[in-house]
């Protein structure tokens, strides 16, 4: 019986945010005396670098061969959740753009072997498909390193509804 997997740890990345001062149209670093009347402009300490910690799950490493991905997962003891998707659909690219970037979900991920899937252009994706019965895009699927479906989303789901499907899935103690 599988056990389930800790949660994986965010990497805390350190972001530089800098604002810099433009020099002055015509000045090559000399310095010249303000004119009369004019004060010399105080320094701008608040425009100094300043270094912020935020805590980035990685990014979510998809494998592209449905052989190779079910390999890893039965050597790891890890269930695999396959995104099928065409180059077309519209929805599978906001699934990109915004689920998938989402850092709960990408570090629910980590928990997965996450297999990108098109059946279009891929002949074991289209046998998978037909094989659970895919009849849109996206649609994906948590599978067992045995071959047994544990759950499926059928269509686009923003991130904290995507994130309790994972988290349900993980819940999974095989047959």
């Amino acid at each position: 019986m599988r056990k389930p997997y800790s949660v994986a740890a965010a990497l805390v990345l350190c972001v530089s945010s800098s604002s810099a001062l433009a020099a002055p149209s015509g000045h090559h670093g000399k310095h010249k005396k303000p004119a009369a009347g004019h004060h010399a402009p105080k320094p701008a300490h608040h425009l100094h670098p300043v270094h912020k910690a935020k805590v980035v799950a990685p990014t979510i490493s998809w494998q592209q061969n449905v052989g190779v991905a079910f390999h890893i997962a039965r050597l790891r003891h890890k269930l695999v959740m396959v995104d099928f998707y065409t180059t077309w659909c519209e929805y599978c690219k906001l699934l990109d753009h915004t689920t998938y970037t989402d850092p709960v979900v990408r570090s629910l991920a980590r928990r997965f072997v996450t297999l990108k899937a098109n059946p279009e252009k891929d002949v074991a994706a289209d046998r998978l498909a037909k094989e659970v019965g895919v009849t849109g895009f996206p649609y994906i699927l948590f599978v067992s390193p045995e071959g047994n479906v544990v759950s499926y989303i059928s269509g686009y789901e923003p991130a904290p509804e995507f994130a309790r499907y994972m988290r349900a899935a993980l819940t999974y103690k095989g047959p």
